[in-house]
């Protein structure tokens, strides 16, 4: 997915666990500290025998993150998740252009969120 999110045009910092060593349990000390930090997760749901990543996605879920899931086109979702908006893609290539407006959307509105906390209110209209 790098060469996706290599396209997107943001402020923000892809993490991939597996670029970064660290003692201890893979998802309790490396990963959920990550996801605690983030403004957003970007999870993709192609590969229903990649267990972790629906570990993953069900934690950020359970902690209010804004989530964004990808698939590839022609894979069927597992059917929990059938039901979830995603961004279908044809391979990664294309995938950085169809990210872009979203992550703009998350990254705008959590901007948008800390100014008006400063400001002592959190109103804030849809997007």
């Amino acid at each position: 997915m790098a060469a996706g999110l290599a396209d997107i045009d943001t402020a923000v910092r892809p993490y991939y666990a597996d670029d970064y060593y660290q003692d201890g349990h893979l998802f309790r000390d490396k990963i959920a500290p990550e996801l605690d930090r983030s403004i957003f997760a970007i999870f993709d749901i192609s590969n229903a025998q990649r267990a972790s990543v629906f570990l993953e996605l069900g934690y950020a879920y359970g902690i209010r993150l804004p989530v964004i899931l990808t698939a590839q086109r022609g894979v069927e979702p597992p059917a929990d998740l059938a039901g979830f908006d995603r961004i279908v893609y044809e391979g990664y290539q294309a995938l950085g252009p169809l990210l872009k407006d979203r992550v703009n959307r998350i990254v705008t509105r959590d901007l948008l969120l800390r100014a008006l906390e400063a400001r002592g209110t959190t109103c804030l209209p849809s997007m």
